[in-house]
C-alpha cells in the first residue's frame, strides 16, 4: 500500500483530479473549499494521506499529525461532518486506481482498511475539541504561547 501511495503521489496531477472526484461526490463538499487555497490544500491533501496510513501502521509521530487532523477537522473547527468521510475514502479509491496501473481489488481493501482506522480516530475526536483558548506569557527571554483545549468531560489538552 506504500508502494501504490509513492506510485500515484509523485505524479503531479493526482491531487488535482483527487479535488475534482471528491467535489463531485455531493453538492455540499464544494462550498467547504470555495475560500481555500487549493494549491495549499493539495500540500496537505498529499501530507494528510502519508499521516493517515503511517498512523494505521502504529507511527507514533503519525499518531500525533492524525490528531491534529481531527482537530481541525472537528465540529469547533473545519465542521467536517463524519458522514463525508465515506465520500472522500470513495473519491480517493476513485483517483488511486485511475492513477496506479498496479491496482487491484486487494490493494484497495488494503487501502480503506488503512484509511477506516485513521477515519475512526478522527471521528472519535469530532465532538470532543473546543476551540481553543491561548495563553501568551512572557519570561525574561522568550515568550511562549500555550494553547488548551477542554474536552467535553473537562480535561485539559496542552500544546506548546
Amino acid at each position: 500500500m506504500s508502494r501504490s501511495c509513492g506510485r500515484v503521489c509523485m505524479n503531479p496531477r493526482f491531487f488535482a483530479r483527487f479535488y475534482a472526484n471528491f467535489l463531485r461526490q455531493s453538492p455540499l463538499i464544494a462550498p467547504m473549499f470555495a475560500r481555500r487555497d487549493m494549491a495549499k490544500q493539495r500540500r496537505l491533501l498529499r501530507a494528510g494521506i502519508s499521516f493517515l496510513l503511517q498512523y494505521a501502521q502504529g507511527n507514533d509521530y503519525a499518531a500525533l499529525r492524525v490528531g491534529d487532523l481531527a482537530a481541525s477537522h472537528s465540529r469547533n473547527r473545519h465542521n467536517i461532518n463524519p458522514n463525508m468521510y465515506p465520500l472522500w475514502i470513495d473519491a480517493l479509491m476513485m483517483t488511486v486506481q485511475e492513477f496506479d496501473e498496479q491496482f487491484t481489488p486487494d490493494l484497495r481493501n488494503k487501502w480503506v482498511a488503512a484509511l477506516r482506522v485513521s477515519i475512526e480516530r478522527m471521528i472519535s475526536q469530532y465532538s470532543v475539541f473546543q476551540r481553543p483558548t491561548v495563553w501568551k506569557a512572557a519570561t525574561s527571554s522568550q515568550s511562549i504561547s500555550i494553547t488548551a483545549a477542554m474536552t467535553p468531560s473537562g480535561q485539559r489538552l496542552m500544546r506548546r
